[in-house]
């Protein structure tokens, strides 16, 4: 049986933390719909619909290395980009979860 973690769940608050530290750049990405994104979105995320991970990862997440924290509208969207993401090669995957427990601004 494989027990495999893709990703690492992070806090609302330790995202945040990464997100504005500039001495590290860490890309956060969104895997809902575009409508979900522009009904409202955490400030500075790239668009990523689920359906279009695999197709947009290599583009926008050039380098495998790069830390990306991922984040959905409940947290079920994002587990399986992880998924996508980690199988695609990438390593530093941090998952918000879901953009309901941002407790945080958000963009409209």
């Amino acid at each position: 049986m494989n027990n495999t973690v893709f990703y690492k769940p992070i806090s609302p608050e330790n995202a945040k933390k990464m997100l504005e530290d500039l001495s590290t750049y860490t890309v956060l990405i969104d895997v809902r719909t575009k409508e979900e994104y522009d009904a409202g979105h955490i400030n500075n995320a790239v668009l990523m619909p689920l359906d279009m991970v695999e197709e947009m990862a290599h583009d926008i997440l050039p380098d495998l290395s790069q830390e990306i924290i991922i984040y959905c509208r409940s947290g079920v969207r994002s587990k399986m980009a992880a998924e996508i993401l980690y199988n695609l090669g990438y390593n530093h995957i941090y998952d918000l979860g879901g953009i309901l427990e941002w407790p945080y601004e958000i963009v409209k």
